[in-house]
């Protein structure tokens, strides 16, 4: 089957896709007419390489009635002919006549990281280390108005890097009050004292 892979992480999947295949033919982004007939004609045939692959998109930005040249060599592929990758940013935006003869996987973004997420990072590795100064020199690095946020971001990191046997009751306790420097810095010492 032929999967059109969408969504907004589409577009960072698709080397993914591509790994352990051999991609045949330069990909196809421009379809227009002359391109999307040399797409049929190369998937028309047997490759010798294994794994061979061609890959087109963003199907969505295509026009409807060009896309309609590829829907009989989707219908019926040839035994043997590359592997056919499509791919749409926005999946709506595809033909239905396509969608209907394609599977469809969905990619999602990855989510980004917070600004201060240097900085949490480096507090949990003072943390960790039972480095007071290190703790210290974390909190003193960022504004106090964004204590808060460098607290988020440190536990971003204990999520990112599963380190969740630093996540504890107290430090849920932290976010229910006024989070200052101070309180924020006393915290962290009786987390690396306890540790």
């Amino acid at each position: 089957m032929i999967y059109i892979h969408h969504g907004p992480g589409v577009e960072n999947k698709l080397s993914d896709l591509l790994e352990g295949k051999i991609l045949v033919k330069p990909a196809y982004e421009d379809l227009k007419t002359d391109a999307v007939k040399d797409l049929v004609a190369q998937f028309s045939q047997v490759w010798p390489q294994d794994n061979a692959c061609l890959m087109a998109g963003p199907l969505d930005e295509a026009s409807p009635d060009v896309l309609d040249t590829l829907l009989k060599r989707i219908e019926e592929p040839f035994e043997r002919a590359p592997e056919l990758i499509l791919w749409a940013r926005d999946y709506g935006g595809v033909p239905l006549t396509i969608r209907s003869r394609c599977g469809e996987r969905y990619h999602y973004a990855p989510e980004l990281r917070s600004d201060l997420y240097k900085y949490g990072e480096a507090l949990f590795l003072a943390v960790k280390a039972k480095d007071a100064l290190g703790v210290v020199s974390a909190l003193k690095a960022v504004n106090s108005g964004d204590i808060a946020l460098l607290v988020k971001a440190y536990i971003e990191v204990l999520l990112e890097e599963r380190e969740l046997e630093f996540y504890s009751k107290e430090l849920r306790e932290l976010f229910k009050g006024k989070m200052t420097l101070s309180k924020v810095c006393s915290f962290f010492m009786e987390e690396i004292q306890w540790r």
